[in-house]
């Protein structure tokens, strides 16, 4: 499953030093898109492919977060990520392309992070779901934007994402 924000962690992990550290990919939604993919009788590919549709989106942000945060508390999403982070062998970089509450930021910090909001130029948000308004209230360490048409000043301003990684990290 990748979405436009996988992409994006994607390049960002090219510019990472792989030969000392083991770079992985950690999502919040993961479980929700495997919940629901289980639910619907489709798989979690299917419900990536499809997220953008407003059944499959409205039944994402209910189960996720109207649903399992009040059936299991508002932190089970972070406890699930937590789960998968410790699976992860040290030393490593884990990228969290999908942070949507100041809950999540917070830990992230907490544990020595950093985060990286990517900010598309143009693009605005009428979605007025908590999932996709808290995320205005989080504020970045760092804010890298992709204005969609010059790929090179993303890419630099992706480097410096990465020098400031290094440098930060000791890497």
């Amino acid at each position: 499953m990748q979405s436009g924000k996988d992409t994006a962690a994607k390049n960002f992990e090219k510019l990472l030093p792989r030969y000392s550290h083991p770079i992985h990919i950690l999502h919040f939604a993961a479980q929700i898109k495997l919940d629901v993919a289980a639910a619907i009788g489709q798989t979690p590919e299917w419900v990536e492919e499809h997220k953008k549709d407003p059944v499959i989106r409205h039944l994402l942000q209910w189960y996720g977060n109207d649903y399992a945060k009040n059936e299991w508390g508002q932190d089970v999403w972070l406890q699930k990520l937590i789960d998968a982070v410790v699976r992860v062998k040290d030393p490593a970089i884990i990228i969290i392309p999908d942070v949507r509450f100041t809950l999540e930021a917070d830990w992230i910090r907490q544990n020595n992070g950093v985060v990286v909001r990517v900010e598309r130029v143009g693009q605005q948000n009428t979605d007025t779901h908590s999932s996709e308004v808290e995320l205005d209230k989080i504020v970045p360490d760092w804010r890298l934007t992709n204005n969609g048409t010059n790929s090179r000043a993303y890419e630099l301003e992706c480097r410096w994402m990465a020098d400031f990684i290094k440098e930060r990290f000791k890497l």
